[in-house]
């Protein structure tokens, strides 16, 4: 549940990249101490747009949009954003995945707050 507080992170930080343009990296759980629905997201790179799928499976895939669309947050490079999507919690985990028109490296925690 969304909060109106500083985000508090409820489980560990986990790196995920993809090491060639336009080819999805690898898929990584993520896991909290208790329910969760918002996961902060940083992008390290500094020229390339990071395209960050979560789902509730593990098969999980990340696409750079086109005009139809496709199921991911945009990160800036060099940004951040707090985003609320899938639950996970204990017991439940979270899958992401991440593309890019490059390379590009991004840290997820699952939380709570803005």
């Amino acid at each position: 549940m969304a909060n109106n507080i500083a985000f508090q992170p409820m489980g560990p930080c986990v790196l995920v990249n993809n090491t060639s343009a336009n080819t999805a990296g690898n898929t990584v759980t993520l896991t909290a101490v208790s329910p969760v629905q918002q996961y902060y997201i940083i992008n390290q790179d500094l020229t390339n747009v990071a395209f960050i799928a979560i789902s509730s499976s593990s098969n999980v895939t990340a696409s750079i949009p086109t005009s139809s669309g496709a199921n991911v947050v945009s990160i800036p490079p060099f940004g951040y954003q707090t985003i609320t999507s899938i639950q996970c919690g204990p017991g439940k985990n979270a899958y992401a995945q991440l593309i890019s028109t490059g390379t590009a490296t991004c840290y997820i925690t699952p939380g709570e707050g803005l």
